[in-house]
């Protein structure tokens, strides 16, 4: 990020990133590390390379015309047109409007994208059709489809966005893995191994019997509480989750496990031991959604699966109609609203008997 200025044309551009580069240094790190949590980046010993997740991304802002979201060029511009504020020979106005200006035409064209397509040139896996036999495969924004047949694969699966490499490995040897970062529909990370069908579709190849693999080791762990699922077994902290021991049972497996971590929230111990007891944990904040946005809800137990439940709406906002708020903020409202109401009448009388005196003196 230090020497993206070398990266850009412009001799003014260049000039300008030479001392700062992208970010600053306080920012530099939060940045990275922000990118690499959302997996656009992944950290190689000391090299960092985009995913294919992130690659996906510079496609996709290319091809609906914000190429210039993906360039060093644009922070390039910024801090050139900074240094001729600094010398004042640019407005701030001006340069306020530009930023309102091009913010304006980037929410437009993503707002204004419709369909599943984007133009771009997205490469070609050189492998057969699972379907038909013909290859290669041929690679656009979302999918990689056969020009023989209606066969069809997506580039994402569960949350996970695949690498040319890895598509190419499972098309060829039927399966792959198991592979990391795939997440449930409550955001709870998981690996899991991958095969192809009979008709060339994907799906997890999880091992044989409940699906859940070797059981771990319960003998030198504590129960957290029993579990009211099954009512059988006793449910532990694992390093990633919670689980009953039954969940590895071959006969009647219980269905109680959840992730530790949920939507990078951590969920402490005694929010699962109140969630056993009640179906219901207390309002849990601070949860961040796949598009970035945090948010509170209830963790609810429901036929042996983990959900959200959300907080229902306070009805302040209806209350100016004339419908009834929550006695608890209703109150205060009326209490401060009397003693207004006495004082108003007495301000308006003081100035009179000042003015009658005023008149008889």
């Amino acid at each position: 990020m230090e020497g993206a200025g070398k990266l850009v044309e412009d001799e003014e551009m260049r000039a300008a990133m030479i001392e700062k580069g992208l970010g600053t240094p306080a920012t530099r790190a939060a940045i990275i590390e922000g990118l690499i949590l959302q997996e656009y980046i992944a950290r190689n010993g000391r090299e960092l390379s985009a995913t294919a997740k992130g690659l996906a991304l510079i496609h996709l802002l290319k091809g609906i015309g914000i190429e210039l979201l993906t360039s060093p060029e644009l922070t390039g511009e910024w801090e050139a047109k900074l240094k001729r504020m600094e010398a004042g020979q640019m407005k701030r106005k001006d340069f306020m409007a530009e930023i309102r200006d091009l913010t304006a035409d980037i929410v437009a064209k993503t707002k204004n994208f419709e369909g599943d397509s984007v133009e771009g040139d997205f490469g070609e896996l050189d492998v057969r059709c699972p379907k038909c036999g013909a290859r290669p495969l041929k690679g656009e924004y979302r999918v990689w489809r056969c020009a023989s047949c209606d066969w069809r694969m997506f580039r994402s699966l569960a949350g996970r966005t695949f690498s040319p490499e890895e598509a190419t490995q499972l098309l060829r040897d039927g399966h792959i893995g198991p592979l990391d970062g795939f997440r449930s529909k409550i955001g709870r990370q998981f690996a899991a191994p991958l095969k192809l069908d009979g008709e060339g579709k994907i799906l997890f190849d999880f091992p044989a019997g409940n699906g859940q693999g070797e059981a771990p080791d319960f003998s030198q762990l504590a129960p957290l509480a029993d579990c009211t699922v099954c009512g059988k077994g006793h449910v532990y902290a694992l390093p990633t989750e919670y689980a009953c021991e039954r969940v590895w049972a071959k006969d009647e497996p219980c269905t109680f496990k959840t992730g530790r971590t949920i939507l990078q929230r951590d969920i402490a111990p005694e929010q699962v031991i109140k969630l056993l007891a009640t179906g219901k944990t207390d309002l849990l904040h601070k949860f961040v959604s796949k598009k970035g946005r945090a948010f509170s809800a209830y963790l609810k137990l429901e036929k042996g699966k983990v959900g959200f439940e959300f907080e229902e709406r306070k009805k302040g906002k209806p209350a100016a109609k004339g419908k009834a708020e929550p006695a608890d903020e209703a109150a205060p409202a009326k209490a401060e609203a009397k003693p207004a109401a006495k004082k108003a009448p007495a301000k308006k009388k003081a100035p009179a008997r000042k003015k009658a005196a005023s008149v008889v003196e």
